[in-house]
């Protein structure tokens, strides 16, 4: 009896492979497992733990788990407690720093981090939109949907970013 030969689907191209680290760390970050990113990347499970490895996903979360929205919250919280007479929940010389942080950052910056912010809001939900497909073939069509705008909201975050920073 011959032997089944496994089909090798070879490696992917540097800038396939690249976006698609990218989208890998950017889902990781915001809470998807290693498995759900390699069934919406199509690619093998042990690729995506490897990447998670090699570029420190699990510190990079830790990392980006406060947003801008949610430091302007807690400057906001702190400020309220205080106008109460209240404790504040964080140190004064912790929201100096990220008062100080946040007005480093110029208007296109600000905007740019903004637009980013909710653009990976949106990309989340609609990569869950996509796994409540109840068919193999609805899955893949409303995953090609978001792979699409993801990859023009990336192109508008480049250029916003490039434009902060040639404003600095």
């Amino acid at each position: 009896m011959a032997k089944k030969q496994t089909i090798r689907k070879g490696r992917l191209p540097k800038e396939v492979s690249e976006r698609k680290r990218r989208e890998g760390k950017r889902m990781y970050i915001n809470g998807y497992t290693v498995y759900e990113i390699a069934d919406i990347t199509e690619l093998h499970v042990d690729t995506i733990k490897n990447w998670a490895k090699l570029d420190e996903w699990e510190d990079a979360k830790k990392m980006h788990a406060i947003s801008i929205g949610e430091m302007k919250a807690e400057v906001l919280n702190t400020f309220h407690a205080l106008k109460n007479g209240e404790k504040p929940k964080v140190s004064a010389d912790a929201i100096r720093k990220l008062v100080v942080a946040f007005q480093d950052l110029n208007d296109k910056r600000k905007n740019a981090a903004y637009a980013v912010e909710n653009f990976d809001l949106l990309t989340d939900a609609l990569i869950a939109k996509a796994m409540e497909a109840t068919t193999k073939k609805d899955k893949n069509l409303r995953l090609e949907g978001v792979k699409y705008v993801v990859s023009v909201m990336q192109e508008v975050a480049n250029n916003l970013y490039q434009e902060a920073l040639n404003n600095d």
